[in-house]
């Protein structure tokens, strides 16, 4: 109880603080922005409504944001933990042997070449549209960072580790869960607080193609509605809300991992 009071309270948690109010400073200011954009400049309403437009019809149409939010928060967190499950068991996998290296390299690279936009009509060719598409795609944007940073951190040894691990007669088992892994904490959660911003973007865009439900979906519904714009910028902005807070859940737990780590 007592690290975590002054965990709220000592440099640490100030520092959160300051970061977080510079944060709500950059909102303010973009919202003023965008205001007097509206007033001043004479921009289209029906491309560029007002802020108390898209407000009052998320007040009006809470239960259509939230239904839709809750989807795709679920589909989000089932994606993050798949691909980066996977991503990190491929680095296991190259890191184990050189051919399994050679097994789990090409698959990476693939998907890492694919866009995204490229890879929904394939996926949902395999597995049908619905929920398991946006799932799988989600998934395979987390996967590659996930295998790039795990495998990296699965080959940097603290000094002398390895060879001390040969000396005491260890199996290459013992050298994974005792040493590499132990060792690989701190990438694997740069990997996760990567993956949590692009399993956002990746599952709206996905369900705003095949039009499975989510915000993508209602955004989709927006362009042939009457206040269609409010609508579609009320989804952008809470995707960017939900993005921002799972960047921040995120780098709160990779700067534990970090601390105990180090």
């Amino acid at each position: 109880m007592s690290s975590t009071v002054l965990d709220a309270t000592g440099p640490r948690g100030w520092r959160r603080l300051g970061r977080f109010g510079l944060d709500l400073g950059i909102a303010a200011a973009m919202l003023l922005f965008w205001t007097l954009a509206i007033q001043i400049g004479g921009l289209n309403r029906l491309i560029v409504p007002s802020p108390a437009s898209v407000w009052d019809d998320v007040v009006a149409n809470q239960p259509i944001y939230l239904e839709a939010a809750l989807q795709s928060g679920v589909t989000i967190v089932l994606g993050i933990v798949l691909g980066v499950l996977l991503g990190s068991a491929f680095a296991v996998l190259g890191w184990w042997s050189p051919l399994g290296a050679g097994m789990a390299r090409p698959i990476a690279e693939f998907l890492y070449a694919t866009p995204v936009v490229v890879l929904i009509p394939i996926v949902a060719r395999l597995v049908g549209y619905g929920d398991a598409t946006t799932l799988a795609v989600t998934a395979v944007a987390c996967f590659f960072p996930s295998y790039i940073l795990m495998l990296t951190g699965l080959k940097q040894y603290p000094p002398g580790a390895f060879h001390l691990f040969g000396a005491l007669g260890a199996t290459k088992l013992q050298l994974l869960l005792r040493c590499a892994l132990p060792g690989s904490a701190v990438n694997f959660m740069v990997a996760f607080r990567i993956a949590c911003t692009l399993a956002v973007t990746s599952a709206v865009a996905t369900e705003f193609i095949t039009g499975t439900g989510g915000l993508g979906y209602v955004l989709g519904l927006s362009r042939d509605m009457p206040n269609g714009a409010s609508r579609a910028w009320g989804v952008a902005i809470l995707t960017t809300v939900i993005a921002y807070a799972a960047y921040n859940i995120a780098t709160l737990l990779y700067e534990r991992v970090r601390r105990r780590v180090q």
